[in-house]
């Protein structure tokens, strides 16, 4: 059985598993995270997931094992159970391409993964305060 999720974060880096990890703590440590570490493993959740067990907000790396994270991108904006889920792309890519293609799949934000404990906090506390505070979600509007 699934659990109440506030945020999915798929990233395949254990080391940047844990350092998001360490920054999560420090902007709310009541936050419910469920970490996934591939495409394959994260389109198995979705189909599975019941409505409160839908996350209210996605963190997508782009590099995965198995999928493009853009790719994946395209597969939750196709979902009907997981379109209008808030999806924060967070990446080492500073490419032009990458971040024009995750506009165009249905990105609601790109981000530089930041590195330093300090920066990835601050934008961390940002990025939540922001989709998970003041953000009004679309279901909440739809006929």
């Amino acid at each position: 059985m699934q659990v109440p999720t506030d945020i999915l974060y798929i990233e395949d880096s254990e080391d940047y598993i844990e350092f998001m990890k360490r920054a999560m703590a420090k902007v709310n440590n009541s936050l419910r995270v469920n970490v996934l570490t591939d495409g394959k493993g994260t389109l198995q959740y979705i189909e599975q997931a019941t409505s409160q067990a839908l996350p209210k907000l996605i963190l997508l790396d782009i590099n995965l094992p198995d999928y493009n994270g853009l790719e994946l991108l395209a597969k939750i904006r196709a979902s009907k159970v997981t379109r209008y889920i808030p999806v924060v792309m967070l990446s080492s890519s500073e490419n032009p391409k990458d971040i024009r293609t995750a506009f165009d799949s249905g990105a609601n934000a790109y981000l530089v993964k930041p590195m330093g404990l300090a920066p990835l906090t601050e934008t961390l506390n940002s990025i939540c305060n922001f989709w998970l505070n003041h953000h009004q979600p679309v279901e909440r509007f739809a006929a």
